[in-house]
């Protein structure tokens, strides 16, 4: 009985480790970029453990872009151009994940999205709150 004990404590003590270190390595390939124009953004998002990592830093950006297919398999590797108002390009980049979280100001801005030469294209409000995109490829 006692030995059984100690095996229970390991396992879970192991099951937590392992768990830590799963956390800590997604953690460590996020990077929050800034583009020329002071954007800053962070993409990613494969693999659950990179997508809960990315969950904690939402609350310090106002736009989130997410890519999947119609079947809602996720997707990496997107072509992202963001412009504002005037048409005036403020972020270009290729995503590293399916998700892309970046900070704007407050605006209107046309996202354009590119994914095997098919180009998608919302436009969205940013203001104080998240915004969330959703593109879609067949």
């Amino acid at each position: 009985m006692k030995n059984r004990k100690i095996i229970i404590t390991l396992v879970v003590g192991l099951i937590f480790l392992g768990m830590t270190f799963c956390a800590a390595y997604a953690a460590q390939f996020l990077q929050v970029n800034r583009t020329d124009t002071g954007v800053a953004y962070v993409s990613g998002g494969v693999g659950v453990d990179e997508r809960n990592e990315m969950k904690k830093l939402v609350k310090d950006y106002n736009l989130k872009l997410i890519f999947a297919t119609l079947k809602g398999n996720y997707l990496s590797g997107i072509t992202v151009i963001v412009e504002d108002a005037s048409g005036n390009h403020i972020m270009e980049t290729k995503t590293d994940g399916p998700w892309l979280f970046a900070r704007l100001p407050s605006g209107k801005y046309k996202i354009i999205s590119t994914y095997k030469g098919v180009k998608k294209t919302q436009t969205v409000e940013v203001n104080s709150g998240l915004a969330t995109v959703m593109f879609h490829w067949s």
